[in-house]
């Protein structure tokens, strides 16, 4: 592609060189760099991109865009110094993969909690429709036969725009994407031209990066920023009401926004039934009256069905396509996934705010006759404010817990426990067990008739970080494996 073409738009200080040139690629890592490539120099928390153009040029970069004057580069170099890099990269990115989200719906999904499921619950509807759907989030990028896995939840901007690229070739219709505070700060998806948006809710999380609750609260409502601006002739948002800090948000004007919850908003939901196999609710949109079943369980999926109805509603989807569509959905991967049998329940799950493991727990103890067993840590390098909320969450639900460990990263992770425990109180009691393994199986064994395990944290992922080395570990496949062990001694005991 041209340069001339890719620059259009941004706001440019000054360029020195030709700008006729053809550009083959164009990417922030020094690394990937190729011949007659763009290398953008993106200031981050660490590094600082700027000190890598040296080996940008030494790799074939024909073009460098930054915010700094850099001196040293040959005439056949082009220089483009502009206002902000990371806003840049997007916005070059989206241009040089053809503005892919012009010919793309793209619904944005944001919120502390919610963003997985909820993403879930849309693309069943939509494909009952008929529609061909893509999906980018925490559990992989996918549409079509095609899964990436996913090492963001909202990829950095050459790889989105790529993807998003392949999925309008591949005539996908309809991207379900969730967003996330890094992403809405970093400037990741800038280039984006949202259909619609969804707030899920919004509690403490992220404050290791973000620093106060402010920005964090700040950088979620750059989404209704990005929506207003996105060159969509038809847009909207959809709004959890009963979320305390979403209520009071300065709202756009200029296309509608749509409140759902269980209190006194257009569309309201309740519970009418609930067990391990799912739940059946009635939804409220005015003097009108819907019932639903989904194979999901909890009043979190409650909210999380209810934004995917106020969604559809707004994209004039007709009640019952979103009827099968719920009960349609397919369970999500380490969200609310119940294992066990006929004696125990074991449940892995993704909780890993305060918020989030105390609506898991509160679901899990109006399901469980007999005893709660929680098994959960807090990741290294994290925010550290949470660990003792979360061991006080945990202690006010759960019969018994193991303390261990999450992903310590850099940590120790003995302190990261130590932390936790500084929360715990009431009756509760604990066991430290550092060995995440040797945890759940400790769990799993101790477990009796009518008890419920919960493994919490980490969900869907098949990894434990330690240091800098990564290392195989999947919640799921540890619990599948203890469960036939339990079975095996129950067996031999009998006999």
């Amino acid at each position: 592609m041209i340069l001339k073409e890719i620059l259009k738009g941004l706001r440019i200080k000054q360029i020195r060189g030709e700008t006729d040139k053809k550009i083959k690629g164009l990417t922030d890592n020094s690394k990937e760099v190729k011949e007659d490539y763009l290398f953008v120099a993106v200031k981050g928390r660490f590094f600082d991109g700027h000190k890598f153009i040296p080996e940008a040029l030494r790799k074939g970069a024909k073009v460098i865009v930054g915010e700094e004057k850099f001196s040293f580069l040959p005439f056949s170099v082009t220089w483009v110094e502009v206002e902000d890099s990371r806003q840049a990269l997007s916005l070059l990115c989206e241009r040089f993969y053809g503005n892919p989200s012009l010919f793309l719906n793209v619904v944005g999904i944001t919120g502390t909690n919610g963003k997985t499921t909820t993403s879930y619950l849309i693309s069943s509807i939509l494909e009952v429709a008929g529609e061909n759907v893509g999906r980018i989030g925490t559990v992989g990028y996918s549409w079509g036969d095609r899964c990436i896995p996913s090492s963001y939840t909202t990829p950095p901007p050459p790889l989105l725009e790529k993807i998003l690229g392949e999925m309008k070739e591949e005539r996908v219709k309809w991207v379900i994407m969730e967003v996330s505070s890094h992403a809405l700060h970093l400037r990741r998806v800038e280039g984006v031209n949202f259909q619609s948006a969804i707030f899920t809710n919004v509690t403490r999380e992220h404050l290791d990066f973000h620093g106060t609750f402010k920005d964090y609260l700040t950088s979620k409502l750059r989404l209704i920023d990005l929506l207003t601006k996105s060159k969509k002739e038809r847009k909207f948002l959809v709004i959890n009401k009963d979320s305390p800090y979403l209520r009071d948000i300065n709202l756009p004007t200029s296309f509608p926004v749509y409140w759902y919850g269980c209190n006194s908003v257009p569309l309201k939901g309740y519970i009418k039934e609930m067990n391990w196999e799912g739940m059946e609710i009635e939804v409220y949109a005015g003097s009108k009256k819907e019932n639903f079943s989904f194979p999901l369980t909890g009043e979190f999926n409650l909210y999380n069905a209810l934004a995917s109805i106020s969604w559809a509603r707004g994209e004039g989807i007709d009640w019952g396509t979103i009827r099968k569509g719920l009960r349609e959905t397919s369970r999500v991967p380490g969200r609310m996934e119940v294992m066990g049998d006929r004696e125990i329940k074991v449940v892995v799950d993704y909780a890993h705010t305060p918020d989030a493991l105390e609506s898991l727990l509160k679901t899990l103890r109006k399901m469980t006759p007999g005893k709660v067993i929680t098994v959960f840590g807090c990741g290294g390098n994290r925010d550290r404010g949470k660990r003792p909320l979360m061991g006080k969450v945990a202690s006010q639900y759960s019969d018994y817990i193991f303390l261990t460990n999450d992903n310590p990263r850099e940590e120790d992770p003995l302190q990261i426990i130590k932390d936790i425990e500084k929360g715990i109180d009431g009756d509760c009691k604990w066991e430290v067990i550092p060995d995440r393994e040797e945890a759940i199986y400790r769990g799993i064994m101790m477990a009796e008739k009518g008890d419920c395990v919960t493994v919490a944290g980490k969900g869907h992922e098949n990894y434990q970080i330690f240091g800098d080395v990564v290392l195989p570990f999947s919640d799921r496949e540890v619990v599948k494996k203890f469960l036939k062990e339990r079975k095996k001694r129950r067996v031999k005991i009998c006999s």
